[in-house]
This record gives C-alpha cells, structure tokens and sequence, in this order.
C-alpha cells in the first residue's frame, strides 16, 4: 500500500497510480510504503517537486532545513522525485519546458542557474545519500512511483541485476559490491553456466590449474550442474571438438 499525503501536491497524483494507495496526512513526504530490505523490512519516503517547487524550497532553505531532515529521520531509504525538464540556456541562466517551448525561469526578481540546480541535486546524491530520480511530466512520475514500489515489494534477495557485475556482501541494510574473483570469472562465461552456477564452481576450485584439470565427475558434484553441462564445460576447457 502506497500511502498518498492528503494535501495539494501530492493528492493529484493518486487516481495516476496504479498500484494500491491511501489517502493519508503524512507529516515528512509526499508518498511512503513499506519495502523489503537486506535485514527485513523497511520504510521509504518520497518527496516529488516540480522545477518551480524545487527552486522556490531551494531559495528559502525549506528543503534542506527542514523537509530533508525530517524525511532522513522519518524513513530508512529516502527519494526525492524532480518533475519537469530544464536545461542550461544563454549565459547559464535556467529554463525549463512548458508545453513545447523553453522559457527562462525567474523567481520574482532572482535569476537561478541550471549550474545551481545541478550541483544541490548531486550533494543530495553523493553527501546526504539521497536517490534523486527526475520524471518528465505527473504522468510519468505516476509510473515512477508505481514500479518502485513494487521494486521494494520484491525480496530483496531476489534482486539480480547488480549481480552481473559484482558480487555482494550485506553491510547496514545495504549491499556492498565485491569484485567476484578470477575463478568466478572464468566459470561464469563456459558453456551453460552462467553467473550462479559459476560463483559455486568458484567455491569448489581455487585455482585456474585447479579448474583446468577438473573432470566431470567432480563437475556433476554441484548443484544444477548433470552431465551434459558438465561435458561441454570439459570440452571447452580443454579445447575439445564435440
């Protein structure tokens, strides 16, 4: 269930999600649920500006005095949802899309650069470890806001994507990526193996000579690997014709 703050801003978007919702008054945050962590489940909290919003809260320090600190404190894992298109125009100064025109941007007399816009989005991101995530239109934030919570309704276990890099070690309700080893490599790209069965081929050899001389008795010893498998891996690291 995504719970939907009551108020404008917020409330709009509602009959756009797909997913469950409920109309709720949310003291930090536009959108929060429940999610699947490394360790259990934990809570995430979305807050969605427009451009103009984003630099009004900028310009007062709304958002970073007060918004961000209670949402840190409110939620484990912590999104700000940018809605709108802007870009660098004449002299840096900011515009943004309305409709299919790019117009200047001003706030009252103040002139906001795009130079601005991007440097506050990327401390959020490196520093307050703050996922920004930019949409184009409310339709599309919508969609956003759908898909990431039935990301976070996944067990988290189940996520694999980051696997084709890396392996992974759990560290305080995050995942740290490790550089799977040499062996681990190798396996991974011999004949129907893959990433899962070439992490267990690692445990089980230490070595590339290891590797090299193993048979497929030893092979057919790992889990989801029978004797088919195990004869092309043979053959391929033995440069065997079929």
């Amino acid at each position: 269930m995504i719970l939907i703050d009551d108020r404008k801003g917020s409330r709009e978007l509602a009959p756009l999600i797909k997913s469950p919702t409920q109309l709720t008054r949310l003291e930090y945050g536009d959108f929060a649920f429940i999610g699947n962590g490394v360790s259990g489940q934990v809570s995430v909290g979305i807050e969605r500006k427009t451009i103009p919003d984003l630099v009004a809260s900028i310009t007062s320090g709304r958002l970073s005095g007060h918004q961000l600190l209670g949402l840190t404190a409110s939620y484990e894992f912590v999104y700000l949802l940018v809605e709108g298109m802007w870009r660098q125009g004449p002299d840096g100064v900011l515009e943004i899309l309305q409709g299919r025109n790019w117009i200047e941007f001003n706030l009252g007399s103040n002139r906001f650069t795009a130079r601005e816009i991007n440097n506050y989005l990327n401390t959020l991101r490196i520093i307050c470890n703050v996922a920004v995530w930019q949409t184009p239109n409310i339709r599309q934030s919508a969609r956003w806001i759908s898909d990431s919570y039935n990301w976070w309704q996944k067990d988290y276990d189940k996520h694999r994507a980051h696997l084709a890099f890396h392996e992974t070690a759990p560290q305080n309700n995050k995942v740290v990526l490790i550089a799977p080893n040499l062996i681990h490599r190798i396996a991974k790209e011999l004949p129907d193996v893959g990433w899962e069965k070439g992490k267990l081929i690692a445990e089980k050899y230490k070595t590339v000579v290891e590797l090299a001389c193993a048979t497929e008795e030893e092979l057919m010893e790992i889990p989801g690997i029978g004797k088919k498998i195990a004869k092309h891996i043979i053959q391929a690291l033995r440069g065997a014709e079929e």
